[in-house]
């Protein structure tokens, strides 16, 4: 298995960072190159574009996020569910570089994004049930690194007008 099929199935046991691959590289995750979306990266926050890719397995969406050059950065999965719609506990992945807050819709989970960032992975989970709520892949780096350059602003980060978190 490739790290991006394990990535896709929600199998991080030895997950080492996203593959150094242009975009075409995602082509076995059925990457839509035609249509580029729009997004939110970083802080202080600039703007940077997502590819929608194929999934079963992330109800939310799997979406390839780019820098300015076209380069894949990251790769994020929202709401992984189980082919019978239950979804996903978090992985015990051990003690985790950061505990950052994340969104549950209108809610602010306070240490509910556990970022991994040694292994370039990040879980946002929902710590009052342990549901695993979305996953982020990057190339290993720092925690000041990622928050920087690499993490996307969900829609909730935006809708509460200031864009930080």
């Amino acid at each position: 298995m490739s790290p991006l099929t394990d990535f896709a199935a929600v199998r991080f046991g030895g997950w080492t960072g996203l593959p150094d691959v242009s975009l075409a590289g995602f082509a076995e995750l059925g990457v839509d190159r035609e249509r580029p979306f729009g997004g939110w990266v970083g802080d202080p926050v600039r703007p940077a574009g997502w590819f929608a890719c194929s999934s079963e397995t992330y109800r939310g969406g799997l979406r390839i996020w780019v820098d300015v050059d076209g380069a894949p950065m990251l790769l994020e999965g929202h709401r992984p569910c189980h082919p019978d719609d239950t979804p996903f506990a978090a992985p015990d992945l051990g003690v985790p570089d950061a505990r950052l807050d994340t969104v549950l819709g209108p809610l602010t989970v306070t240490g509910g994004e556990l970022v991994y960032a040694g292994t370039g992975l990040a879980l946002r989970v929902n710590v009052s049930n342990g549901v695993l709520l979305g996953v982020r892949g990057f190339a290993p780096t720092s925690v000041a690194d990622y928050v920087a350059r690499l993490r996307p602003l969900l829609d909730a980060d935006l809708s509460a007008g200031t864009g930080m978190r």
